[in-house]
């Protein structure tokens, strides 16, 4: 992954949270992650094909999960919602991102994983963006690598 194209995912959700919220979030520094995937209480995966192949995913805890949701108006914290609420982060970012990787960036509907279930195995080696909103750590995980195109 390119320089440029980590910066996209940086402004794309530093642009999220200044949207929805009225407070901005802040991207710490990147740093890349080998082996065990960071987890926390919500994760919302999108998993991508085409021109890059891999997954991005959003993981955030819960109480940050509850203030944004009374943030947008959502007053129903069950875990049903949080879930929604979680895939639908990971869906936006990966939607907005994909006008820069342009149209062979496909992105799946978003699969909300809950902190005991399983976690896909075998992924590459990960940038890890930590994103700070209000006092709650989250973080945007990008586990891509990129296909060379096909010669015809």
């Amino acid at each position: 992954m390119i320089e440029q194209q980590l910066k996209s995912f940086i402004d794309v959700a530093v642009n999220y949270f200044e949207k929805i919220t009225p407070d901005g979030a802040i991207v710490k520094n990147p740093y890349i992650q080998f082996q065990d995937s960071v987890r926390l209480d919500f994760t919302g995966i999108i998993y991508i094909s085409g021109s890059a192949e891999g997954l991005v995913y959003l993981t955030a805890p819960r109480p940050m999960l509850e203030d944004l949701a009374g943030v947008i108006g959502e007053e129903d914290s069950t875990e049903e919602n949080l879930s929604d609420l979680i895939g639908e982060i990971a869906n936006t970012i990966s939607s907005n991102v994909r006008r820069d990787y342009g149209p062979s960036f496909q992105v799946s509907v978003p699969q909300v994983l809950a902190r005991e279930m399983q976690f896909p195995h075998d992924l590459p080696p990960s940038f890890v963006l930590p994103i700070v909103w209000r006092s709650f750590d989250c973080f945007l995980v990008i586990a891509l690598q990129e296909q060379s195109e096909p010669v015809e």
